[in-house]
This record gives structure tokens, C-alpha cells and sequence, in this order.
């Protein structure tokens, strides 16, 4: 029905959205927050489960103290305050992939409150509030997709480490939101504390959307849940957003409700009402005690954050001569900014090594998981498809470029360098006559594709 937002681009000058944003992100650790089971990603189902996660009779937690010590290392990235006595609660409610039917939480009194992370947008910058930051227990997976009569449940993810980051509603458009959430998994990469492979799961987002004249007062929210990437945030937003002034326009009320967003069909749809308070009988966890930290603690982890990707965005334009969207993009990823820096330890110019990362490494292998390239490989990769192209000695290039391991990446480094070639054929000759620096000519022309 809402498909195509065409339809709504005559509401859009006289509207405003607010937008809040709940990140959930697992804890990098080993272990589980209150159980010694490993932390793991992809093993069989069921097999990465304790006592404890299980909820079997007399099982206790035991806290993960690394848990802490991550999540507070986070807060202050985030520019949040240390609670320095913090409380676990349950939160009560019923859910097959949450067996004791209560969630270890913190409802009170979190352990991080009231930070802020600036964001820089093309035109002007933004600081995004952070009401809190908790710890706090993953549930389980209910899976549906292996029986169709059946809804199978696995354990492993239950009672991992999670930071929830809540932010106030400060939010207000779909690009700030993507540009929000890039500069926290940044931040949280640096800090290690969180993978953010949001593919797997570890990082998982909620937003709040409601809708508003411009100038009025808010509209009714709507939450959309478990959102697994950025492309998918910024569609179920910009979709929400035009759905709700849709409603208003006709003389209808928004529901405050739970929705979800369907991908193949680029819409969202209704999962559940919110319309009626839920009470979810949040009591003191009896079995933890209140979590204290000292100002040496909170010191010593200040003391051993590493360079933050806002600092490190300064210097890459400071020291390097980088363009603010060259800096943006490449400290948006901690692994992409110390590829970067490695390239340069082989006294690469700084900027042709950005355009490089940019344009051709970003292309070819978005996902940074499966790069195996070493700087050292990366630098002279282009250079060396180009050459052996134009001296006609084709055999040689897949082993070259086989650490992007895939044959379509392959394909198209060579399908670059063959336009190359053919659309600047003096500068081959002068290639060939033994005019050797041409060959950076023909390089900068590849980067530019």
C-alpha cells in the first residue's frame, strides 16, 4: 500500500520526524556476562549453554567483571557519567527463548547515564544525547525457518553480554540516525568493546519514529525492532516517517504500537499494541550484589582508552591533508583506518592511499571480514594488474589478486584495468617505449572507476 514514497513528497516540507535510537550490542568477551560459557558466534545449537543460561534450578550468576570494565570504557568514548553504585534488576515477561521468564537488567539506576556523542553532518553538526547505557543478559534465538510446523529454540546467545546504548530524541532525519550509529560502532570497535557485525547479530538497533508539524508538539512513537543494518534503518525510518504523516493527513490517530520492517517489501508492518502499560514487576536482583566502582577504576580505564575515532578523524586531516569525507569514511571503521595507517608505513602518498581504500577496496570487498589483503599486497595491486595487462601477460593476474577471494572481485580489478588500457592508449605506448612513471597515470585512472 505504501510502497512507493512518491506518493508522499508533498507532506514532507511542512513535517518534522523525532527519532530516538536503542542500540544493542554484545560485550566482546570470551565468556558470558553471569555464566563461564564461551561467547561464540556460528557453533552448533545448544552447545555454548550452562546451567545458568538454561535456568536450572539453584544455578546462580557469577558477573563477568571484563563485562563491566568494557561497558564503562564505552560510557566514557560516549561521554556518559559513571554511576559509581549501579543495581541489577529482573525484568519480568514471558518469552520461549528466555527460560528463567525474567531478563537480568538495570531499570534503577544503570551503570552510564547522560552522555553525548556529536555528530557531523554535510552542512552542520549535531550533539545526540545519551540518556543511559545498561548492562544487561541476551536471550535466546527462537528459530522458525528449519520446521515448518515447529519453532525450534537455541541457547547459545542466551545470557551474553549486552550493552544497551539509549539515546533521547534528538534525532531527525534518516541520515543523521545512519551517520549516528556509524560513529558509535566506530567508537565501540576502538574501544573493543563490541565487533559490530551487525550481520551476525552483535549489533542489533530499535528506533523510536514519531511525526510532527513543524513546530508542534510530538507525535505518537512507533518503535521498530531488531533492525540489522544501517540500509535497513534508514528505509524503515524514511518508510515510517511518511506512513505516520499519511495517517495525520487523512484525519486518523497513530497508534503507538511495535512495529517491524520487511526488507522484501520495503514496508513496515504491525507486530504488537503499546497502547496498554506493561508491567514487567521489576524487583532488586537478590542474587547480585549492587555494583560498585571506585574513581581509581573509572581513572585507570579512562587512562587506557585508545585514540577515539573523533580524535583520529582530526589528525587524519591535520597531519595526512585528508578531505573531511575521506576522514569520515575511513574512521567510520577502526579496521579500515589502521589499514590506512599500515599503507602508509610503506611511504605511500596519503591521499592516493585513501582514494585507493576508498574507491577500489570499499568496492570490491565491502565487507571487511573477508579482505586478507596485506597493506603491502593492496599498495601494489593496481599497479600490477595494469602492467602485466598492457605486456600482455594475462596468466599471471588471478594469483596476483587471489586474496579478494572471490572470482567476480577478480573480474571486475580486471575488467577496470582493461578500460583503462584501451581508453588511453598513448600513454600505453609511452608505457611500452620504456616510459615507466606513466604507469601512475594509468593507476589513478583505474581509482577513478
Amino acid at each position: 500500500m505504501y510502497r512507493n514514497l512518491n506518493i508522499f513528497r508533498s507532506y514532507s516540507t511542512s513535517w518534522e520526524s523525532v527519532i530516538g535510537v536503542e542500540i544493542h550490542a554484545q560485550i566482546k568477551t570470551t565468556t558470558k556476562l553471569f555464566s563461564n560459557a564461551p561467547n561464540s558466534f556460528a557453533s552448533l545449537p545448544n552447545t555454548l549453554v550452562s546451567l545458568m543460561d538454561c535456568s536450572y534450578p539453584g544455578s546462580l550468576p557469577s558477573l563477568n567483571t571484563r563485562c563491566v570494565s568494557l561497558a564503562i570504557k564505552t560510557g566514557i568514548a560516549l561521554n556518559c557519567k559513571v554511576n559509581k553504585k549501579s543495581y541489577f534488576e529482573r525484568k519480568h515477561y514471558f518469552f520461549p527463548d528466555l527460560p528463567s521468564g525474567y531478563q537480568i537488567t538495570q531499570q534503577s539506576i544503570p551503570l552510564l547515564i547522560n552522555g553525548h556523542l556529536t555528530i557531523t553532518m554535510p552542512d552542520y553538526e549535531k550533539t545526540i544525547r545519551i540518556q543511559q547505557i545498561k548492562l544487561e543478559q541476551d536471550s535466546g534465538k527462537t528459530l522458525s525457518d528449519i520446521d515448518r510446523d515447529l519453532s525450534m529454540i537455541d541457547l547459545n546467545r542466551a545470557g551474553t553480554g549486552l550493552m544497551e546504548i539509549v539515546t533521547e530524541p534528538d534525532l531527525s532525519s534518516s541520515n543523521e540516525v545512519a551517520i549516528f550509529i556509524k560513529n558509535v560502532i566506530g567508537i565501540l570497535q576502538t574501544v573493543g568493546s563490541c565487533d559490530c557485525n551487525m550481520d551476525q547479530g552483535s549489533l542489533r538497533c530499535d528506533v523510536n519514529v514519531s511525526v510532527k508539524r513543524k513546530g508542534g508538539k510530538d507525535g505518537t512513537r512507533c518503535e521498530i525492532k531488531n533492525l540489522n543494518s544501517i540500509k535497513f534503518i534508514t528505509k524503515a525510518i524514511e518508510f515510517e516517517v511518511q506512513r505516520q504523516i499519511k495517517i495525520i493527513e487523512e484525519n486518523e490517530i497513530v497508534t503507538q504500537e511495535t512495529r517491524f520492517y520487511d526488507a522484501s517489501k520495503d514496508i513496515t508492518y504491525f507486530l504488537r499494541s503499546k497502547e496498554n502499560f506493561v508491567d514487567y514487576k521489576y524487583f532488586f536482583e537478590p542474587d547480585l550484589l549492587p555494583l560498585e566502582i571506585s574513581e581509581n577504576e573509572i581513572n585507570s580505564l579512562k587512562n587506557r582508552l585508545p585514540e577515539l575515532p573523533q580524535l583520529k578523524r582530526e589528525r587524519f586531516i591535520l597531519q595526512y591533508k585528508l578531505n573531511n569525507f575521506e576522514a569520515n569514511l575511513l574512521v567510520e571503521d577502526n579496521f579500515y583506518s589502521n589499514f590506512f595507517e599500515q599503507c602508509l608505513g610503506l611511504k605511500r602518498c596519503p591521499t592516493k592511499i585513501a582514494n585507493w581504500i576508498i574507491n577500489i577496496l570499499f568496492r570490491l570487498l565491502p565487507n571487511r571480514r573477508e579482505c586478507t589483503l596485506t597493506p603491502f599486497q593492496f599498495c601494489f595491486q593496481v599497479k600490477f594488474v595494469i602492467k602485466l595487462i598492457i605486456e600482455g601477460n594475462k596468466e599471471p593476474i588471478e594469483d596476483i589478486v587471489e586474496n579478494f577471494n572471490s572470482q567476480s572481485n577478480y573480474q571486475n580489478l580486471n575488467f577496470f584495468c582493461e578500460e583503462v588500457i584501451s581508453n588511453y592508449p598513448e600513454q600505453v605506448a609511452k608505457f611500452k617505449s620504456g616510459n615507466i612513471n606513466i604507469i601512475n597515470f594509468l593507476v589513478g585512472k583505474a581509482v577513478k572507476k
